[in-house]
């Protein structure tokens, strides 16, 4: 028998269309194959919730101060993340294969998971195992791969990197393969969500 895979329809949010995004979810929620899926509402109330954010271009943090209500967004290289606020939940899209070495990594990672309350989850993480099959691919589309990139590092991660961090933190791990249709990255990178294992709130001594 097939598992059932769980879909959460995210909707409401801090916005005057909260109640319209609900009935939207809703509208969804009753087309879903309750056979196949095992489906959530997940209602982001009106002032319930608050984000933040880091990154280091400072276009993309006066983006993001346009659109988001919090006075948290900082322009700062990875390693200056604070542990404090914290947050239930920490994310980070297609960041990690920047860095410059696995030890700067390694720092980045322990601060996201003493921020965390609940859980840490990274996406497009660059598999060591798949590096020869991702250069050969590039080289094979790119005509001048070598020169563009030169000055550009890839960062590539065994998955064991993560489950030493998940084991350094007290948190279980979970990995997930990519399938977005259309994605040419998909078979080259790995997602994954670490979990705390216990109900305590974060860390921030140290």
């Amino acid at each position: 028998m097939m598992m059932k895979r769980t879909i959460a329809i995210v909707a409401g949010g801090d916005s005057s269309e909260h109640d319209v995004s609900l009935r939207s979810a809703q509208g969804i929620y009753s087309f879903m194959d309750k056979e196949k899926y095992d489906c959530y509402i997940v209602d982001l109330e009106r002032d319930g919730w608050t984000v933040g954010g880091l990154d280091y271009s400072k276009t993309l943090i006066e983006t993001a101060a346009s659109v988001l209500h919090t006075d948290d967004l900082t322009y700062s290289p990875a390693s200056g993340l604070s542990v404090e606020p914290c947050y239930d939940c920490l994310l980070s899209n297609s960041v990690f294969s920047y860095f410059p070495d696995h030890e700067y990594a390694e720092i980045v990672l322990d601060k996201m998971c003493r921020k965390a309350n609940y859980a840490v989850i990274l996406f497009d993480i660059h598999d060591v195992g798949k590096k020869d099959d991702f250069i050969a691919y590039r080289r094979s589309i790119i005509e001048d791969y070598e020169e563009r990139y030169r000055d550009l590092g890839k960062l590539f991660y065994d998955r064991s990197f993560f489950e030493k961090a998940a084991s350094r933190n007290n948190m279980s791990i979970e990995f997930i393969e990519y399938s977005m249709n259309g994605y040419w990255n998909n078979e080259f990178v790995f997602n994954l969500i670490m979990y705390k294992n216990n109900q305590e709130k974060c860390n921030m001594a140290g």
